[in-house]
């Protein structure tokens, strides 16, 4: 898999919650960014050092952690709150469950396609979302068209268990250039038939 490299010598500590992060779904996952956003300048500096590809999703966690580092994950932690507050919003309804179509116009109405990247990344470590949620978000992905987010929908399609989710994501991908689409399901598949250490569980 050619692209920069994550991975390559730096801060042990940096490099290390990287991996975690990589590795974990849930909660371990929102420890290991929590972690990695307190390391601070260090972190950032790891970075920079244009560590190896070892996950296809990767460049994508890197783009979303220099965010947080550099303060630019605002939006996409607005968006989560939004969401959140859509389902609150949406219990006082005759019908408690949001659309997931509407929820994903009103993502872009109110946030463009800022928080794109920040709700993939999400989306694919996340795994105990709303369905209505997680379905909206792949249909918000669509509309966004931010080429980073493939991966992580790809890695969607290939794990989650929510035959629906799977659907949407799916055409969440077929909305993308043909090309890009099927260079990230190869990646994905290529990766999930190497891949030795199994997700960190939720806890």
């Amino acid at each position: 898999m050619s692209g920069p490299a994550f991975g390559a010598p730096g801060p042990a500590p940096a490099a290390a919650l990287f991996a975690r992060a990589r590795r974990a779904t849930g909660g371990a996952y929102l420890r290991a960014e929590a972690a990695f956003r307190e390391a601070g300048a260090a972190a950032l500096a790891w970075l920079d050092s244009a560590p190896r590809v070892e996950d296809p999703v990767d460049p994508l966690q890197a783009a979303v952690f220099r965010a947080l580092l550099s303060g630019g994950a605002a939006t996409g932690d607005d968006a989560l709150r939004y969401l959140h507050g859509i389902g609150e919003d949406q219990r006082e309804m005759p019908n408690p469950v949001p659309l997931p179509g509407r929820v994903a116009e009103k993502l872009r109405f109110h946030f463009g396609g800022a928080p794109a990247a920040f709700l993939a990344l999400r989306l694919a470590r996340e795994p105990g979302w709303a369905g209505w949620m997680a379905e909206g978000v792949a249909e918000y992905l669509a509309l966004a068209a931010d080429p980073r987010t493939l991966p992580a929908l790809a890695r969607v399609v290939a794990t989650t268990r929510d035959a629906t989710l799977r659907n949407a994501a799916r055409r969440a991908i077929g909305a993308f250039e043909p090309g890009s689409a099927v260079t990230a399901a190869l990646n994905e598949a290529i990766f999930q038939a190497r891949r030795a250490p199994r997700a960190v569980e939720e806890g």
